[in-house]
């Protein structure tokens, strides 16, 4: 494999820095909210679905484990992965937590 670096001569050279350091446009964003794995930026008018997918995404976490009965998937897993499960749930509720403001700030901006 080779390491290549492509540039589109239409448009000019874009620095590997350029591409770490991204321009935030105040009006395009709801807000942001902050993730173990940096930030992440809501559009304006996605804040409801994004907190709609974050809320079955832990629908489905917390029913997988509620659903451990003798043959249960959930008690098949090892510690390890039961474990992170566990954590997935508890950084998904605290995400949802965060998007709590976000999404009322949102639906009032939209009906303003």
């Amino acid at each position: 494999m080779h390491n290549e670096t492509k540039v589109n001569t239409k448009v000019g050279a874009v620095s590997p820095n350029d591409t770490k350091n991204p321009t935030v446009l105040a009006n395009e964003y709801i807000g942001s909210i902050h993730t173990p794995y940096g930030m992440h930026f809501i559009k304006r008018g996605e804040a409801l679905d994004h907190a709609r997918m974050r809320t079955l995404q832990l629908q489905g976490v917390l029913n997988l484990v509620h659903d451990n009965d003798e043959g249960g998937a959930f008690k098949s897993l090892t510690a390890d992965l039961q474990d992170a499960l566990l954590w997935m749930g508890c950084q998904i509720a605290q995400e949802l937590e965060t998007m709590l403001d976000l999404v009322v700030d949102d639906v009032a901006g939209a009906k303003a």
